[in-house]
């Protein structure tokens, strides 16, 4: 159980701070890495960090499917991974968008 939960905030944490920090990290990238336009790194980083959301929620999906006990620790993970998650991948799309034009 303590794996999975560590594997669970392993994919999540890194998912909301890319989210967040993404235009930052593209540009970090652009200077850094190959001479790519930022949107392209700011595309990879909004698919990553959408990847690990989505895999977040299916590890506390079948982890919960899998050990039925645990009720009270569902009822309070859900809605924080659901709102975080949720929240910060529309930030991240939005900004997607506004830099896509």
């Amino acid at each position: 159980m303590r794996n999975a939960n560590g594997i669970l905030w392993l994919c999540f944490v890194p998912a909301v701070l890319i989210s967040i920090f993404g235009q930052d990290m593209a540009y970090f990238l652009n200077r850094h890495m190959a001479d790519l336009p930022p949107v392209t790194y700011l595309n990879i980083l909004t698919a990553v960090s959408f990847i690990l959301i989505v895999s977040s929620c299916v590890i506390l999906y079948t982890r919960y499917k899998r050990e039925r006990t645990q009720k009270g620790t569902r009822y309070f993970m859900y809605p924080i991974l659901g709102a975080v998650g949720v929240l910060t991948s529309c930030w991240s799309i939005l900004v997607l968008v506004l830099w896509n034009g």
